[in-house]
């Protein structure tokens, strides 16, 4: 089954067109842009009042990755300094170094709490590794991260805290593709030939232990081309059609049936995923951008029973909210124009209820790397 639906775009706050209803979280991104003379990457937050202040302003070009937990506003940023690029600074201090580890900088709401030197086996001195935050524990007391080289991947676990201590979680053999419902109980990851294997998530506690490996694989699907992503009792993919690789399909997949319940076609020939499949908890879905055209396609939502249509001509589907209602998203200012010079992005939360969006302006020419809805 399929439903679509039509959203007007809203000049006024949600907040404000709703006032008998719960307005939207506020929003956390990271932009970049580029200037006469210059360059800048800025971790900015965004009230539902429409108010904007930067957290972080005036950073050097790098590789920039972000998590954020919803319930309490903390935030972990990662930074991989250019081997020829300008150091992090924080605080007036230098806090990374080319080719070396990546830089994890946690905050909490607009505080840096504190900076560190990430994991001491991913550097760039002989190869490229990079070190990114991926999600938060439920309670925010951890975040998990990914350590990836060239031809391996990692997870380990910070602790949250002024001197965040690292734990190793998942080796080389659990961590490729690995991903995690939200309620932190189950996890999977893939193998050889599209093998999907699905295992306990580890329960956080003061002494990590690390994820076991499943004794076989639950699923086998050869063409797989993202994250099999747990929601609830059910596994959620993209993957080509092995009888015809022109075309593509998002599928819902039961773990209590062992089948496809759902599935939702690709409308280009030939397709490849565009970012990742994000989780709605609340609903045991997920949202994901289909390309429809160069820069621009269609948001969806996948569950067990269908696909829905939120909204057209989006580039990033970022964030959901806890309870479900709002959808972060980004949309290019000209949707028709792709990346073209001067075609920055926007910030759009979509109201699943209402029907209705509310379009963030991030600044001119602003690339929107990563965003998270915070309290």
């Amino acid at each position: 089954m399929r439903t679509l639906l039509c959203l007007t775009a809203l000049a006024a706050p949600l907040a404000t067109a709703h006032a008998d209803e719960p307005g939207p979280p506020a929003v956390l991104a990271l932009t970049e842009r580029t200037f006469a003379g210059g360059h800048e990457v800025a971790l900015r937050r965004f009230d539902a009042d429409g108010a904007a202040r930067a957290v972080q302003a005036g950073m050097p070009l790098g590789t920039y990755h972000l998590a954020a937990h919803a319930g309490t506003g903390r935030w972990v940023l990662s930074f991989h300094q250019l081997s020829n690029g300008d150091p992090l600074t924080i605080g007036g201090l230098a806090v990374s170094k080319p080719d070396d580890r990546s830089t994890l900088v946690f905050g909490e709401r607009d505080q840096v709490v504190a900076t560190i030197y990430g994991d001491p086996a991913c550097t760039s001195k002989v190869k490229a590794c990079f070190e990114s935050p991926v999600r938060f524990s439920p309670d925010g007391a951890y975040v998990f991260v990914q350590s990836e080289g060239s031809s391996w991947a990692t997870w380990g676990r910070w602790t949250f805290a002024p001197k965040p201590i690292r734990a190793a979680i998942a080796d080389a053999r659990t961590a490729a593709a690995l991903a995690v419902d939200d309620l932190g109980k189950r996890a999977a990851y893939q193998g050889k030939g599209g093998a999907v294997y699905v295992t306990a998530w580890p329960a956080p506690a003061a002494k990590a232990r690390k994820l076991v490996a499943a004794k076989k694989a639950t699923v086998t699907l050869p063409l797989i081309m993202s994250a099999a992503v747990p929601v609830g009792d059910h596994l959620y993919w993209f993957r080509r059609d092995p009888a015809d690789q022109a075309v593509g399909v998002y599928e819902a997949w039961s773990l209590t049936a062992r089948k496809v319940v759902a599935t939702q076609r690709a409308a280009a020939s030939y397709p490849l995923v565009r970012g990742a499949l994000v989780p709605v908890p609340a609903r045991g879905s997920v949202v994901f951008v289909d390309d429809t055209g160069f820069e621009r396609g269609t948001l969806w939502e996948l569950g067990p029973a269908g696909a829905t249509a939120l909204a057209a001509d989006v580039r990033q589907a970022l964030a959901v909210s806890t309870d479900g209602r709002f959808v972060l998203a980004t949309r290019r200012k000209d949707p028709a124009a792709g990346n073209a010079v001067g075609n920055g992005e926007r910030l759009v939360v979509i109201d699943t209820v209402a029907h209705a969006e509310r379009v963030i302006d991030a600044g001119d020419d602003a690339a929107i790397t990563a965003g998270a809805f915070v309290p």
